[in-house]
């Protein structure tokens, strides 16, 4: 498949899941409740580059949209998982919550005891396989270290020895880059 094809496809499941998502709240809280609360108008999308967080919720309040932006990643997950988030994800556009405190924790905790998802903070990866870019390993205890990316800068500052193995405090390591197969400090 190619990356248009994958593309398509991930934007098709983020729709029909985010359709289940919206059923699952309003069955929860009422339709004419969540009207009120929701911002007006939400657009979707999927970010090929985020792989630290499986969703992200953008509210601008003034224009009175949101912005709820998946990773790529999630799409590894089952469609249960991909709901799991977007529920997650559009209790963060109701106007009276604010991060993950206060009314966003009572309307998680409804959710959770009503329904088979259960919605919290944090995202459970342990199903994702995310391929990094580079691996920093300690020459003195072994801890490895995945990137993504990997500035110049940063390569240098390891080279140059001004950054400690936070477990073992040592200030050598090798930098794999996993894509080329190559070391690129040893």
């Amino acid at each position: 498949m190619n990356e248009n094809t994958n593309i398509k496809e991930y934007n098709k499941r983020l729709k029909d899941n985010y359709k289940v998502a919206m059923q699952v709240i309003k069955d929860v809280f009422g339709e004419e409740k969540v009207g009120e609360l929701m911002c007006g108008a939400i657009l979707l999308q999927v970010n090929s580059t985020a792989v630290g967080r499986a969703g992200i919720c953008k509210r601008y309040r003034g224009k009175g949209y949101c912005t709820i932006e998946v990773s790529e990643v999630l799409f590894q997950l089952s469609d249960d998982e991909i709901v799991n988030t977007l529920i997650h994800e559009i209790l963060h556009t109701f106007k009276d919550t604010d991060g993950h405190k206060g009314k966003w924790r009572i309307y998680a905790d409804e959710i959770s005891k009503n329904t088979k998802y259960k919605i919290t903070r944090l995202a459970d990866s342990s199903n994702i396989v995310i391929n990094y870019k580079y691996q920093i390993t300690c020459k003195s205890c072994g801890l490895i270290k995945n990137n993504h990316r990997l500035s110049k800068k940063k390569i240098n500052q390891y080279k140059d020895k001004e950054i400690e193995c936070p477990k073992c405090k040592y200030s050598k390591f090798t930098i794999k880059d996993l894509k080329k197969d190559i070391m690129i400090l040893e």
